[in-house]
């Protein structure tokens, strides 16, 4: 493993970005949307270096609308989407800041998917893509993980508790529930 500094707001930065593109599989950038193409090494740019070059651009609320220009905070992300204002599965009741980047977890699983795609597109066309992930859309399973534990709590008759440790408790039982009851299993 090699590591490079290099300051993209220069054109000695921007020099050194592109030759290691020109030879790279996969870019990825986490600058707002717009930033790296004023710099001149955006995705398009990139890809014209190398046009099997894979980019992943992940960004907060995406490329475009009235959000895009918000700046990428992972806090700032899950208070937008009302992850904070949820409570039940806190310490306490009321809003709260959960101590887990859940958007940034997300957004990973996403590029990770997307990259992997691209790749096998590239291996069948020669040709690299532009890819994106966002904050917004990586908070979306946690909305799926609450929704199953307090269905399957319900369905038992139990009130989801609001000490956090028992979102841990929940996750085991929702699998053991799930499996006892042969519907669908929860990994």
């Amino acid at each position: 493993k090699d590591s490079l500094v290099a300051d993209l707001r220069t054109p000695e930065g921007q020099a050194t970005l592109r030759e290691l593109a020109a030879n790279a599989d996969v870019a990825i950038e986490g600058f707002a949307p717009g930033v790296t193409a004023g710099w001149g090494v955006d995705g398009d740019a990139l890809r014209a270096l190398n046009p099997r070059l894979v980019h992943l651009g992940i960004t907060a609320f995406g490329n475009e609308g009235p959000l895009s220009t918000v700046k990428a905070y992972d806090p700032l992300v899950a208070a937008k989407v009302g992850v904070w204002a949820r409570g039940g599965f806190g310490h306490r009741n009321g809003p709260h800041m959960y101590p887990v980047a859940w958007a940034s977890f997300g957004a990973a699983m996403q590029g990770t998917a997307g990259v992997v795609a691209a790749l096998h597109m590239r291996e069948r066309t020669g040709r690299g893509q532009s890819v994106g992930a966002t904050l917004f859309s990586g908070i979306e399973p946690l909305d799926y993980f609450v929704q199953v534990i307090v269905q399957l709590m319900a369905k038992k008759g139990e009130q989801p508790s609001g000490d956090a440790r028992s979102a841990t408790a929940a996750s085991r039982y929702a699998m053991t529930f799930a499996t006892k009851d042969s519907r669908f299993l929860i990994c």
